[in-house]
């Protein structure tokens, strides 16, 4: 008898945590209150940031967007993390895909 192949699993892409995850700046403002990092509100409301542009964010962006200080964006760059592994959980539990609790 042959070996059971198993694909491998799909790589859940930017562009699908995007659709999922589709909130307008107002949203991303409230999920930074409850992640308790408020101080981040203004620079996000000044640009403008939406699930879309959040999604993309890294280090440099958030210092471009004068995020401060440093420990600020390493938290938001922390939660945001967490974040894409839920939505990312979600989407393979959508797919039918083995999740990780």
């Amino acid at each position: 008898e042959g070996a059971k192949v198993y694909a491998a699993p799909q790589p859940v892409t930017a562009v699908q945590m995007a659709r999922r995850l589709d909130w307008p700046v107002g949203v991303v403002c409230g999920w930074l209150e409850r992640e308790g990092l408020a101080a981040a509100i203004p620079k996000f409301t000044e640009h403008q940031v939406d699930s879309r542009k959040l999604l993309r964010l890294d280090l440099d962006v958030l210092r471009d967007m004068q995020v401060q200080p440093r420990e600020l964006r390493l938290d938001v760059m922390d939660r945001l993390s967490r974040l894409k592994g839920q939505v990312e959980k979600m989407i393979r539990g959508e797919r039918g895909e083995a999740v990780e609790e």
